[in-house]
């Protein structure tokens, strides 16, 4: 079963609709990742965020900032470790930085040397940590699936 946490989860089902509620259901008997959850901005309002629009997500402080591909800003008062587990587990995100958590989707380019991040949506590059730009680079290399032995290309 995949794994959300517990308050996204109860923040998702406490203010859905019966649409939502029926999708959350259908979800859970597939064993999916939903495709949308819902945070609370800094308004007080419920947004449904699509996970697919998500490119980044960045703290400052204990807020953090949901970048969207359509160039739209989501602002919560929640630090960014409230929702690393469930988007490193249920979605393709990975954390590069204490305050940054991206969608590896949108990855076009990992500059290793400089730690740049390029996204293929998006104007500003990210820029990796240290520690996080070598994990990063560590999966890259493992799961790419063209880094192919010697053996396997050949024979």
């Amino acid at each position: 079963m995949f794994e959300i946490s517990k308050k996204l989860l109860v923040d998702s089902i406490e203010n859905m609709d019966n649409k939502g509620l029926n999708d959350m259901m259908e979800m859970i008997s597939k064993n999916k990742s939903p495709d949308v959850i819902t945070v609370r901005d800094l308004e007080g309002n419920l947004v449904r965020v699509e996970m697919k629009k998500v490119l980044y997500l960045e703290a400052e402080g204990n807020r953090t900032y949901f970048v969207l591909s359509d160039g739209n800003l989501i602002k919560t008062n929640k630090g960014i470790k409230e929702y690393d587990d469930s988007l490193s587990n249920d979605y393709e995100f990975i954390r590069v930085h204490d305050s940054i958590l991206f969608n590896l989707i949108f990855l076009q380019k990992y500059n290793h040397n400089k730690r740049t991040i390029k996204l293929t949506t998006g104007g500003k590059p990210l820029i990796a940590s240290q520690r996080f730009g070598l994990n990063l680079k560590s999966y890259l290399l493992k799961y790419d699936p063209t880094k192919l032995s010697l053996r396997e290309r050949f024979f």
